[in-house]
């Protein structure tokens, strides 16, 4: 560390403010818990007041970085969407050159991200909250695209490769696929239960295998 960033470390315990590194922390605190109240809540029945009360934190402090709820939740969200959402590097090297073995793979990377505690949580509060911002639906379809734009990408090579007749339009194979696969995601939202991990690898590899079959030209 720096003797000027040791100097202004000094200064801030000497006069009670805080450190840089003690406001980041604090902020995501503040962000992390937002999101747990309005999860458990709703937008409506999470009130700044015990929020602040939550974290020992007083209103003034939280409206000095958010003008009102609604902006805290949006930043909330959209944090919760940056730490969820899959890279497209990520998708990228679960290519395996091979179509089934590669759906196989973006599936159970799919899915597993969608069970995850995160992935329920922001699907419920996303769905939940949809009609009142708009913006953070958008956030969260936007993330969700960049799984569609991988397939899209897959699907277009294999049929460059293959020069077949399987099908024409890759993003529509691309959204049916996400819809098999995203099923037990879905009944887990509703119901409140995670199947176990064993029985969604299998469930995947009959997901894929149902698809696929779909996609064959029948003679």
């Amino acid at each position: 560390m720096s003797e000027q960033a040791n100097v202004t470390r000094v200064k801030a315990v000497q006069t009670g403010r805080p450190t840089r590194e003690t406001a980041q922390r604090r902020q995501e605190e503040l962000l992390e818990r937002a999101l747990e109240m309005f999860s458990e809540h709703g937008f409506e029945l999470t009130t700044i007041d015990t929020l602040a009360a939550s974290l020992n934190m007083t209103k003034r402090t939280i409206y000095a970085r958010y003008k009102d709820k609604g902006a805290l939740f949006e930043a909330a969200v959209k944090r919760a969407i940056d730490r969820w959402f899959i890279p497209i590097e990520t998708l990228r090297s679960a290519d395996t050159g091979q179509l089934e073995t590669t759906l196989v793979a973006i599936g159970r990377f799919r899915l597993a991200n969608n069970l995850s505690a995160e992935g329920v949580r922001l699907q419920r509060i996303v769905t939940a909250e949809a009609f009142r911002f708009p913006e953070v639906n958008g956030s969260y379809d936007a993330a969700s695209r960049i799984v569609i734009h991988f397939l899209i990408e897959v699907f277009d090579k294999y049929r460059q490769q293959d020069a077949g007749d399987w099908f024409e339009d890759s993003e529509l194979a691309a959204s049916a696929f996400l819809s098999i696969v995203n099923a037990p995601a879905r009944r887990a939202i509703l119901s409140g239960r995670t199947p176990r991990p064993a029985a969604l690898d299998g469930y995947v590899e009959k997901a894929v295998r149902l698809f696929l079959n779909g996609l064959r030209p029948r003679t």
